[in-house]
């Protein structure tokens, strides 16, 4: 089954009147090959084979994933992605607030579309497997070290276990799957939480203003959509603590725009609504909201304008001189 990591109903809204998007496949640049626009439907991007399959032999290394419905996680992103469009809709009809509820459920999507990309896969997850597994399996030894054992039978006893558990982290290491089975672990695990990842930092967001920049048509957006900007005006994949500037295009026209910088001070008064600040855009602004999403992009470029795919295509291939 062909599952999308970056929801369609996030993806529609960067479609031409045609309902396709003009795409830049960022791959092609490893092959010293020119981007190009192509146009595709949502149907035919972001997506992978069983991408959030729970299969059946996961629960050998994950108990917690025994007995699930093997579209457990599909079925619990459509929970928000069915809400999405109409959290949208109001943002685009420029409503001046959403109720607390909306708002909660707007910043659980965006975080979980964070969570669950390809692109956090590869940096949370497959980038520090080695280190992980290294300081797991070393406090492990150090606590069987810390055991003062005289019986020949259990120094023998620890002796076998200390070798069991090397064999197991060879196993682990050796096993290519075991990164997918992390990430998926990782994600029932939160969506089990009553208090889980994106609901803290959810609430932790709904107290600072939220902006609306609006353009006429300039905001484009990628396969890893949403970016933070820390104190050094570095970007950053994930970056919600402190010090922040958050930018994630909703469609062609609005940008969110959340900075630790700007508490709300209507929120903290009164915590059943979320009162919405539309500011236009400069083109500048624009264009520097649209080269920060560039940083961590994982294949696709999207936009619903030609004209503007094309100038991104020409610098891009120019930058790469192509």
């Amino acid at each position: 089954m062909k599952q999308h990591f970056l929801p369609q109903c996030y993806l529609r809204e960067f479609c031409n009147a045609q309902d396709k998007l003009y795409t830049l496949d960022i791959d092609l640049l490893k092959f010293k090959r020119r981007v190009f626009p192509e146009l595709k439907t949502t149907a035919e991007v972001c997506r992978s084979i069983d991408y959030y399959k729970i299969e059946g032999d996961f629960e050998t290394q994950f108990q917690h994933l025994s007995g699930l419905d093997p579209l457990y996680l599909e079925k619990k992103f459509h929970e928000y992605e069915r809400e999405y469009p109409k959290i949208i809709s109001k943002i685009k009809a420029r409503v001046a607030e959403l109720t607390v509820a909306e708002a909660h459920l707007f910043l659980y999507a965006i975080i979980d579309i964070k969570i669950r990309n390809p692109y956090f896969r590869k940096s949370a997850v497959e980038t520090k497997k080695q280190t992980v597994i290294d300081q797991l399996f070393d406090s492990y030894r150090e606590e069987l070290a810390k055991l003062q054992l005289t019986d020949s039978r259990e120094v023998r006893r620890k002796e076998v276990l200390l070798d069991e558990m090397d064999k197991m982290k060879t196993k682990i290491m050796a096993d290519k799957d075991f990164d997918r089975k992390t990430h998926l672990s990782s994600m029932v695990l939160r969506k089990t939480e009553t208090d889980s990842v994106q609901d803290k930092i959810a609430c932790h967001l709904m107290q600072f203003e939220w902006r609306l920049l609006h353009d006429h048509n300039g905001f484009l957006t990628t396969d890893n959509p949403g970016v933070s900007i820390d104190p050094e005006n570095r970007p950053q994949n994930t970056k919600f603590d402190t010090d922040f500037f958050f930018f994630l295009p909703l469609t062609p026209h609005y940008c969110l725009a959340i900075s630790s910088n700007t508490p709300d001070a209507a929120y903290l008064k009164n915590q059943q609504v979320k009162q919405l600040c539309y500011f236009e855009s400069t083109k500048h602004f624009t264009h520097k909201i649209n080269e920060m999403h560039g940083y961590h992009v994982t294949k696709h470029l999207f936009s619903n304008n030609q004209k503007l795919i094309e100038v991104i295509a020409k610098k891009i291939n120019l930058t790469a001189g192509l």
